[in-house]
């Protein structure tokens, strides 16, 4: 029985993971589940009753549906805003041509005027029609 080059190959390759696994050094670092050895009793006193930081101010922007505690339906959106919620997210997920046929779809556009409609809403310089 001979050992072909594929094998030699594979066999090889084990053994030189097994000597670098072997030969690489053990992890000498610091035992975590120990307090630091400069600690002393009086000083982790000091740091463990002082006083907590504190947190800073989060300024939130909020939807003003989102303070009345009106939550909106599907339904309750029109035609014009359910295309454009679905034209951006065509667009955020690079499926121009869904947007484009999102579009002609709901508004029965041509595929010039359409076309030119997300154009003129991906615009990345912001002077896009953010409608």
């Amino acid at each position: 029985m001979t050992i072909g080059a594929l094998e030699l190959t594979i066999g090889a390759t084990i053994l030189l993971l097994l000597v670098i696994w072997w030969l690489w050094p053990s992890h000498n670092g610091p035992d975590l589940t120990k307090p630091p050895k400069d600690m002393s009793a009086d000083n982790h006193a000091a740091v463990a009753h002082s006083e907590p930081k504190p947190k800073p101010a989060i300024e939130m922007m909020v939807a003003p549906e989102a303070t009345t505690g009106k939550v909106r339906n599907e339904s309750d959106y029109s035609e014009e805003e359910l295309m454009m919620r679905d034209v951006r997210a065509a667009l955020h997920r690079g499926k121009k041509i869904d947007a484009i046929a999102r579009v002609r779809q709901s508004t029965g556009m041509s595929l010039m005027e359409a076309s030119a409609f997300v154009d003129k809403i991906e615009m990345p310089d912001g002077h896009g029609d953010n409608l």
